[in-house]
């Protein structure tokens, strides 16, 4: 049985697809993307399992993500200690804190974000801190007024003993 095109390219009379799209390999049971590199020459992956995870991958490939530019000095920023909110519309669903800048937020071994099924309407904002201690606070400050979904402990702000000191409970 031959592959058919399912989203873009074309098949030729061989069977083989051109252009920048994805079909489906009946012989493999696997998803297959085509599209042309960034020096134009065409390119087969055939490793997705679902269609949607195909898309996304001739999407990334072709060039159509967007891309970001952080400056020197947002990089720095970034690798420092860091809060941060995840929001999907106007809801929250977790505020956490880092002290090694984006790594802790954004990888997969994350004990809450690893796990979450992002489903492309959520968001991240970032607050750089000037120190790890900072962090702390501005975290709990953020959960007490926020209450994000995802968040399981519950943070108290005890009344400070004196005037610029805040203490957790």
């Amino acid at each position: 049985m031959r592959a058919a095109t399912v989203a873009g390219g074309a098949i030729n009379k061989g069977g083989a697809a051109h252009g920048s799209g994805i079909w489906f390999d009946a012989g493999r049971q696997r998803w297959c993307v085509n599209f042309v590199d960034r020096f134009g020459r065409s390119r087969r992956i055939k490793r997705a399992r679902t269609r949607e995870e195909a898309e996304d991958l001739r999407r990334r490939l072709a060039g159509e993500v967007s891309a970001w530019r952080l400056t020197g000095v947002e990089l720095r920023a970034l690798r420092g200690p860091v809060v941060y909110i995840l929001k999907r519309g106007a809801q929250v669903l977790y505020v956490g804190r880092s002290a090694q800048g984006l790594a802790r937020p954004l990888a997969s071994s994350h004990h809450v974000l690893g796990q979450l099924a992002f489903d492309g309407t959520e968001e991240l904002t970032v607050f750089p801190c000037e120190s790890a201690a900072e962090a702390v606070v501005v975290e709990a400050e953020l959960i007490v007024r926020m209450v994000p979904t995802l968040n399981k402990r519950v943070v108290r702000l005890a009344r400070p003993s004196s005037p610029g000191s805040a203490m957790i409970q």
